[in-house]
């Protein structure tokens, strides 16, 4: 049933039985992976700081008597009233009292739902933090979707719960953020309606002042965007209709002063062919307003109103504000896939073209009348609407220049716990190619050479920390060349725990050339931060190969895909690989580093410049990265690295860019 919030019965007269929400407690059982500690740690979350910027800034927290205090390194940035919840865990574990607890300590949540047979029947969608099923209410068919914000909740060590349930008919509807009053709500007929939402505290809250979950009721859907656009079975009139839909519901949305920040095409429903905007479990809140908390539309804390706080998102769907301090590169990528079919939106957005490709595609374009595409993420609504209204048919791009650059990308992430996935060392059977754990090594070593040639090249100081590890990593990842990154997945489903495949060519040739749609990698990483702080000249990046031989002169570290043999004496001997760093020479030995995330001091190997593709048993007893022992080989010789030249004087550089490169081998 579809809800019209603009006729007089814009809202489902729903009134739930006390025992409907007792029952289905009982029925809801999950289990947890993580500790107290990071419950506590995952707790400061939802605080609501006297400074919202405080969200940003802390990466530590002491509790002390009643009082919790706030340190970004070793400097005090505020504090807060310790919470009963907060309270109730310390009072469990008295050893977390006086302790510097790390905002990077809080685990990764690898526990799954244990749903009872009636539930599984009717699961229409299901992830780590939330599920949604189906739920017959008198003569409507809804969706019920629980979202849990405490690991514990519905677990056997969970506390006792309470809650408290609110209507949507209780509520207005909410119109201008500056003139909101408590009882007003978001209603609009392209975003989704929450007939009922019951907000969930465990029983030691008795002011119930944070909450640790919802049950959410709300219009049941037919399917989804991306459901529909990957079986390329909508018209363009249909895609221009969506398209005007979610233009006006996101605009109605930033209006009452909710900016929805996972913008993917699962969080658009098709219901009766008309598009609701649903999942508002990571936005950003420009306004102070309680119905919105009440009825599921914003979350507590004040991570949700700061720009810069929420540390999470989609690959491929994405602002780099999301996960970096500053302006950034915007991104909205949504709209390419209305007006593409599936395989030429990823192509025009991920892959470098030749000259010649881009021209053929330039006047596939021109002849579809959508030459403006490429600015559409940057154009007013007016713009989009224009052009929305001109383009004659939907953009394919011809089989030979069409490739399938990555797919799946569905799966917001908690980017929160980069540092903890990425520093893992994995090894596995099948090709280097497949990116698992810390075989995200081939962006890691990227990252690192990036950091070098900024700070060689073109003598670039970071005072501001701006181009650090984890912003620098977070945009390849996200934005240059998206990753499905299982594991740190907020709803990771069964089927997508496998990672896609990277090779460093391909990442290097995306950090250094653009796409038709985007601006190269390297572009995109030097607009990290604010246009008021200083930030790397603008300047070209390019990489070339080089062969290791006996005349091999060491001049900047390289990349190497190194394979790990396990055991060359069994009949099938398992491989793994990684990207490592050739940092050094010294002597006869080349110095092979396994980068951590923190520094470059990671594990070291050296390797004979004499026998430049085997260790020996011996070597790597003593230099081991993990528990076992492995051999390291580089089969093919070939090894990476970065320049940059400045372009501040193109006229005067650019005849000498071609000849300035190194080419060894």
């Amino acid at each position: 049933m579809s809800i019209d919030p603009d006729s007089p019965e814009s809202d489902i007269s729903l009134s739930l039985d006390e025992d409907w929400i007792k029952i289905l407690v009982k029925k809801l059982q999950r289990e947890t992976t993580q500790t107290q500690k990071c419950r506590l740690i995952s707790s400061v979350e939802r605080i609501p700081f006297k400074d919202d910027y405080w969200a940003n800034l802390w990466q530590k927290v002491i509790f002390r008597g009643e009082n919790a205090e706030l340190f970004r390194e070793n400097e005090e940035i505020g504090s807060f009233e310790i919470t009963a919840f907060q309270r109730m865990l310390l009072e469990s574990d008295p050893s977390l009292y006086g302790r510097s607890l790390g905002r990077s300590e809080i685990q990764e949540e690898l526990g799954e739902w244990n749903l009872c047979f009636d539930i599984r029947t009717r699961i229409i969608a299901e992830g780590g933090e939330a599920i949604v099923f189906s739920e017959q209410f008198g003569d409507f068919e809804m969706a019920v979707r629980v979202h849990v914000f405490d690991s514990f909740l519905f677990t056997d060590n969970a506390n006792t719960i309470t809650w408290k349930t609110h209507y949507s008919k209780d509520y207005e509807r909410a119109e201008e953020k500056n003139n909101l009053t408590e009882d007003e709500m978001p209603k609009h007929k392209n975003v989704i309606q929450n007939v009922v939402n019951i907000e969930l505290f465990y029983d030691c809250d008795i002011n119930q002042n944070d909450c640790v979950g919802w049950v959410t009721i709300m219009e049941k859907a037919d399917t989804d965007l991306r459901t529909v656009l990957k079986k390329e079975k909508i018209s363009l009139d249909d895609r221009k209709k969506i398209a005007c839909e979610l233009l006006d519901g996101f605009s109605y949305l930033e209006k009452i002063g909710i900016e929805h920040r996972d913008r993917k095409l699962e969080n658009v429903l098709l219901q009766n062919g008309t598009a609701k905007i649903i999942d508002y479990g990571l936005v950003l809140l420009t306004t102070e307003q309680k119905g919105f908390f009440e009825m599921g539309y914003a979350r507590s804390g004040s991570k949700y109103k700061c720009r810069n706080s929420l540390f999470a998102g989609t690959p491929g769907f994405s602002k780099q504000s999301q996960f970096a301090v500053g302006d950034g590169y915007d991104v909205d990528n949504i709209f390419y896939f209305l007006f593409c079919d599936w395989k030429s939106a990823w192509t025009l957005l991920y892959r470098c073209l030749a000259e010649k490709e881009r021209s053929q595609i330039d006047e596939i374009i021109k002849n579809c009348n959508g030459s403006r595409i490429k600015k559409i993420s940057l154009d007013d609504n007016n713009d989009r609407i224009s052009f929305i209204s001109q383009i004659t048919d939907i953009i394919k791009i011809p089989s030979h220049l069409s490739s399938l650059i990555t797919e799946d990308l569905t799966k917001s992430c908690a980017l929160g716990i980069l540092k903890q996935r990425f520093t893992e060392f994995t090894f596995h059977g099948k090709s280097f190619m497949d990116q698992r754990h810390s075989n995200l090594s081939v962006a890691i070593a990227t990252t690192h050479l990036l950091r070098y040639a900024i700070r060689k090249d073109l003598a670039f100081v970071d005072k501001h920390g701006t181009y650090s590890l984890e912003n620098i990593l977070a945009t390849l990842t996200m934005i240059i060349y998206p990753r499905s990154m299982s594991g740190i997945n907020l709803n990771p489903k069964i089927e997508e725990k496998q990672f896609q495949e990277t090779d460093i060519e391909s990442l290097l040739d995306r950090v250094c050339y653009k796409t038709y749609l985007m601006d190269s990698g390297w572009e995109i990483i030097r607009l990290l931060g604010n246009k008021k702080q200083p930030r790397p000249s603008k300047s070209i990046c390019t990489y070339d190969k080089v062969l290791l031989n006996e005349n091999f002169v060491f001049v900047r570290p390289l990349t190497v895909t190194c394979a790990l043999l396990m055991d060359d004496d069994a009949m099938q001997p398992l491989l793994g690989f990684q990207q490592m760093l050739l940092d050094r020479v010294e002597g006869d030995d080349y110095i092979i580093h396994n980068p951590q995330f923190d520094n470059f001091e990671g594990p070291i190997m050296r390797i004979s410049k004499w026998n430049p593709y085997y260790v020996n048993y011996d070597m790597m007893r003593h230099h081991q990265t993990s528990n076992n022992t492995y051999r390291y080989y580089e089969p093919t010789g070939n090894y990476f690295f970065f320049h940059f030249f400045s372009s501040k004087k193109l006229k005067i550089f650019h005849l000498e860019i071609k000849n300035f490169c190194l080419n060894r081998g």
